[in-house]
């Protein structure tokens, strides 16, 4: 497992392992209410969010989009969970992954999953209180909770043998 399958949280053309063609694709947002504050900078979207762009789908129940200058900002979604699945260039299986909280932050290159974070790509699993990705260094880190109840877990499957393999 590659830390850049973490890769695809991001709903921006920054994300280099979702499928290629993604993001040429439109972005569809759908929800029960939506705010667009242009003064502020600020759209908010509430009830049953949905938002696709080619493979990718994040649900959640709400979505804040923050500009800074006319440009994309920060991005935040919540849920029970919130959560998203796309799938990466070359791969035959999506990525799935969620929490509380999934948190873009632009200028850092950081998405953050919080409140029972989990990232799943087919039998691989990454679980912790919080789940960290740094686009830009292709770093991951994953925490307990700050009581320490709630560990870190990683399942990570062993890689299949080719076919034609005599080793």
């Amino acid at each position: 497992m590659n830390a850049a399958w973490l890769g695809l949280i991001l709903l921006l053309p920054l994300d280099a392992s979702a499928l290629s063609t993604d993001r040429n694709e439109p972005i569809e947002v759908e929800a029960d209410q939506a705010e667009l504050d242009n003064a502020a900078g600020v759209s908010t979207y509430t009830g049953n969010v949905v938002v696709t762009q080619g493979s990718m789908r994040l649900e959640a129940d709400r979505l804040v989009v923050r500009t800074a200058s006319g440009r994309f900002d920060s991005m935040q979604a919540t849920g029970q969970p919130a959560h998203f699945r796309q799938r990466p260039d070359g791969q035959d299986v999506d990525v799935e992954g969620g929490g509380r909280t999934i948190d873009y932050l632009s200028a850092k290159s950081l998405v953050v999953l919080t409140g029972d974070a989990w990232v799943n790509q087919g039998k691989d699993k990454l679980r912790g209180a919080r789940i960290e990705y740094n686009v830009i260094e292709d770093r991951v880190v994953a925490k307990r909770t700050p009581e320490g109840t709630d560990r870190v877990r990683m399942i990570l499957q062993p890689k299949s043998r080719d076919a034609g393999s005599t080793n």
